[in-house]
């Protein structure tokens, strides 16, 4: 029979890979969220944020980076590039949006609250200093 010290000992051991076993990772927490978000938002909301993580999924795959967690230095190196590629402002915060939302649903802090991330998006206004025009709505007057 084990000692009241050897419990003790063991204890936090096999509590541990009782934890660790059983606690989501961050892909289980995302899918899971997204079995949620299919029943609650649009088709279109749900396509555009695929169309987005499938972007940034492509600059981060060829340069081995972890786009989840991403580091703050990966969004802003993809601002940069998506700036190098033509995209404009608005569709950069689109992918910005669909990044953070990625991180909130597996529960990992925004990268894109670090000022090296809000010094590349602002580099990318001063890149595209024109002002986007609205989209003009079918059917309005004249």
């Amino acid at each position: 029979m084990e000692t009241d010290n050897q419990l003790a000992k063991s204890a936090p051991t096999a509590l541990a890979v009782v934890t660790a076993s059983t606690l989501p990772t961050p892909a289980e927490k995302v899918r899971a969220w997204w079995r949620k978000a299919r029943r609650v938002y649009p088709e279109a909301t749900l396509r555009a944020w695929r169309f987005d993580w499938t972007a940034f999924l492509a600059f981060c795959r060829p340069r081995q980076l972890s786009p989840l967690p991403a580091s703050p230095s990966t969004v802003a190196a993809f601002i940069e590039t998506c700036a190098d590629g033509g995209k404009k402002p608005a569709t950069v915060r689109r992918y910005l949006a669909t990044i953070a939302c990625a991180h909130r649903a597996a529960k990992f802090l925004n990268p894109n609250d670090d000022e090296d991330v809000k010094m590349a998006l602002k580099g990318l206004h001063n890149k595209s200093p024109v002002r986007q025009r609205q989209a003009k709505a079918l059917g309005g007057t004249k």
